[in-house]
């Protein structure tokens, strides 16, 4: 939960609030001995009307920082087809652009 929280940005933040590298964080998530739970805990945030569109396109990479760290390629191209799922939860003006940029 700390590390997908230091994810998120949010404005009037305490002064030593510390913000994450998406990157890092992908990579420290991808050793995770609890999946299942991170995964969907990252695919639920991107799928989430109520969370405001940067945040969700902030969770859309790292889950695809996550992704690429895996090591389990059946797990990757699996993770490709539910993260596909969850970008068509995301406004047209967002889905539309990511999808067009990807190979599912």
């Amino acid at each position: 939960d700390l590390l997908l929280g230091i994810s998120f940005r949010i404005e009037n933040a305490a002064t030593n609030h510390y913000y994450g590298s998406i990157s890092r964080i992908g990579r420290a998530l991808a050793e995770t001995k609890q999946p299942d739970e991170i995964e969907r805990k990252m695919l639920s945030a991107i799928s989430d009307n109520l969370l405001d569109d940067y945040n969700r396109i902030l969770i859309y990479y790292l889950f695809k920082n996550y992704n690429y760290n895996i090591t389990d390629k059946q797990r990757q191209e699996s993770n490709k087809q539910k993260l596909h799922v969850a970008v068509s939860k995301l406004p047209p003006y967002i889905s539309n652009r990511l999808s067009a940029d990807n190979e599912w």
